[in-house]
């Protein structure tokens, strides 16, 4: 049934595939839902570190993802992947100040603190300035997704789920919309093999008794109703 309360939804991606790995078939239940939702990539492959044709594809394989799951804004922020530790942590802050304030979504997905990836950690401490709960347009809700090949490798902290959504209805074009990716995707047994991404559904969702899930950690719900 399809929701009469739309919601604003950003995802903050720090690198393009990672919105689809941890909230691919979440956007899509978003979408069904009638929900505005927005993506927000923070860095991308440029040069001179990566070749130009890399850095021409992976904008091109963004770019189809999201098509493939018909998401209602994309947000290209253009740093440097794997150099967000070289630039001043408030530029990134107010970079991220600035998507929050324009887009002013009720509900934002992060990556997990504790990733192995130092993007990931970064994005996701700037993300948690710009959402402090000082601001009248302040998110109600906060949650932590998890990236396969990220999540599972880091040690300093643990990713523990208390949120699962049902995706049993979107799993296949959640594989679609990955699959754009080609340059991201690995064979088994990587976890970012298409079969795996399928398989770590398929374990969240036996966690709950359901088909296909995903997980998230809550980091903070503001209820006002």
């Amino acid at each position: 049934m399809v929701s009469i309360n739309k919601k604003k939804v950003l995802i903050i991606a720090p690198h393009p595939d990672d919105e689809v790995l941890g909230c691919g078939g979440t956007i899509l239940k978003h979408l069904y839902n009638n929900d505005f939702v927005a993506v927000c990539t923070v860095s991308v492959r440029n040069v001179p570190l990566f070749d130009k044709k890399d850095s021409i594809q992976q904008y091109s394989e963004s770019q189809n993802a999201h098509k493939v799951l018909g998401i209602n804004e994309s947000i290209m922020l253009d740093f440097d992947s794997v150099m967000l530790d070289k630039i001043p942590h408030n530029e990134l802050n107010r970079a991220l100040e600035n998507v929050l304030r324009r887009v002013r979504p009720d509900t934002v997905y992060i990556p997990f603190i504790g990733d192995i990836h130092l993007d990931h950690k970064l994005v996701a401490e700037s993300v948690l300035v710009a959402c402090r709960p000082i601001y009248d347009d302040k998110p109600l809700k906060i949650m932590m997704y998890e990236t396969p090949s990220e999540t599972e490798w880091g040690v300093s902290e643990t990713f523990t789920p208390n949120i699962y959504v049902d995706i049993s209805k979107f799993i296949s074009k959640k594989i679609n919309a990955m699959n754009q990716y080609k340059s991201q995707l690995k064979k088994a047994p990587h976890p970012r093999a298409l079969e795996k991404i399928v398989a770590l559904a398929a374990f969240r969702g036996g966690s709950v008794c359901v088909q296909y899930a995903e997980s998230f950690m809550l980091v903070r719900e503001i209820i006002t109703d």
